[in-house]
């Protein structure tokens, strides 16, 4: 049984009691009564979150590649208190702070983690990278690189993740009857959360050095211009990047005071040459 304290009136008129079992209704006021009751993650924290989006729960044992050290949910949770900690979340007025609580919150929602395994058919390994959305022509080196290193098993990365959790977070923010017009907003970020990140790692740590470079970085750079219509979005899309960087890893930080410079530095060229807005 969850254990509420300290929450604000939406979270608690969101809780139905049934016998001895807590139901919580997913409503949207209920996320962020959540967040505001707690400083950071915490057992707690995740319980409830989970409460009220049961699809949170499965991604705590969802393991992930490369420098992440947290597993899905746990990357999430700590992605998502750690907006408190961001300056330009807390300048946000209260709709937008909102708006982002929830997009930071469902970003990864269908995150996979599917296995590598050197026991597994060169084919099966293939099979996995290709279903996960790797592009082919970089398939087959991402398995040569598995194959050649001293690793057993590795995650293979989820190329699909963005597309496959703005659908689930549409179906989500929908049964939580969150307002339409920033439905379709949050949507649309998580959908292209991770092209900036992406553009400035093409850009400030790849230095366009190959046309592959080059395509990644204009590729990305297309999507993150067809999902922001306004100076304001691209300020949130920042800020859902800095999140989700901030969210990696706590011991071994990726978002460094170097990274951080560049984002930002990124985030202003692009404002001025979307919108015109130094």
């Amino acid at each position: 049984m969850i254990n509420l304290y300290s929450v604000n009136p939406p979270f608690v008129n969101s809780v139905t009691f049934q016998g001895n079992k807590t139901k919580i209704n997913p409503s949207y006021k209920a996320v962020i009564s959540c967040f505001n009751a707690h400083p950071d993650k915490s057992e707690k924290a995740h319980r409830e979150l989970s409460a009220i989006v049961p699809e949170l729960q499965p991604l705590f044992s969802v393991k992930q590649k490369g420098n992440h050290e947290f597993t899905a949910g746990e990357h999430i949770t700590t992605a998502l208190f750690g907006l408190k900690k961001i300056p330009e979340f807390n300048k946000l007025p209260q709709q937008d702070k909102e708006l982002m609580i929830l997009t930071v919150l469902l970003h990864d929602i269908a995150k996979r983690g599917e296995l590598l395994k050197k026991s597994n058919s060169r084919e099966q390994n293939l099979k996995i990278l290709l279903d996960g959305g790797c592009p082919p022509k970089y398939a087959k080196k991402e398995l040569d690189n598995f194959l050649n290193s001293n690793k057993n098993e590795q995650i293979a990365p989820d190329h699909l993740h963005p597309a496959n959790s703005a659908i689930l977070a549409d179906k989500i923010l929908t049964k939580m009857k969150y307002p339409q017009k920033d439905k379709e907003l949050a949507v649309r970020l998580i959908k292209n959360h991770v092209a900036l990140g992406d553009m400035n790692f093409a850009q400030n740590v790849r230095k366009l050095q190959t046309q592959d470079d080059i395509d990644f970085y204009n590729t990305s750079k297309q999507k993150l211009k067809n999902a922001v219509n306004d100076s304001r979005e691209l300020k949130l899309m920042y800020i859902l990047t800095v999140a989700d960087l901030k969210g990696i890893s706590t011991t071994n930080p990726v978002y460094n005071p170097k990274l951080a410079s560049m984002l930002s530095k990124l985030h202003d060229d692009l404002q001025n040459e979307f919108f015109q807005v130094r």
